[in-house]
């Protein structure tokens, strides 16, 4: 089994970044790190220069690990460091269900079907909502407040942004005395 702490950098302990850097003793330094060393190694103090290490970066370039979120369904393998990028925009990401004091969690997609919301997070409706009450439509939450000096709505698109889940736009209008206003 691979200790994947083998593959961080010694300096700033995060995942090594392609190009990687080396002293004449080995010692590295990721992509991140090299340019704040003043070419001084900080393991031996000997000169940095340019060096890279190929071994290391082609050992890099072969690990892939399995996506964090495989014990939600994904079973893409992602590259060493590249966890958090895949993450953000992964389908199988956790959502918190966004009503204040309602601590469910699940995926985006599961979301929309999340019992509780329909029951006890106001009323469902895709033609239109009341002010007060909170409305999804597909993964978009809308949630509308009658205020002294007006009617404020919020929009929250419920999702990773990623290709698959597609662009996230919305539409308000109001009617005033008959008067439709955009």
């Amino acid at each position: 089994m691979l200790n994947f702490d083998v593959l961080d950098c010694p300096i700033c302990c995060e995942p090594l970044t392609i190009p990687i850097f080396q002293c004449d003793n080995g010692h590295l330094a990721c992509s991140s790190c090299f340019p704040k060393l003043s070419n001084k190694c900080p393991s031996c103090h000997l000169l940095v220069g340019h060096k890279r290490c190929i071994a290391m970066e082609s050992v890099l370039e072969s690990v892939y690990v399995p996506c964090p979120n495989a014990k939600f369904g994904c079973n893409l393998k992602i590259p060493y460091g590249k966890e958090p990028t895949h993450e953000r925009e992964c389908t199988f990401s956790q959502c918190l269900c966004p009503v204040e004091y309602c601590n469910y969690t699940c995926s985006y997609r599961n979301l929309y079907a999340h019992h509780c919301f329909y029951t006890h997070h106001g009323s469902y409706s895709s033609n239109g909502f009341t002010c007060g009450n909170f409305v999804s439509v597909q993964m978009n939450i809308m949630q509308c407040f009658k205020e002294p000096c007006g009617v404020y709505v919020t929009v929250s698109c419920i999702a990773p942004p990623n290709p698959e889940v597609g662009r996230f736009s919305y539409h308000l209008s109001y009617t005033v005395d008959g008067q439709t206003m955009t």
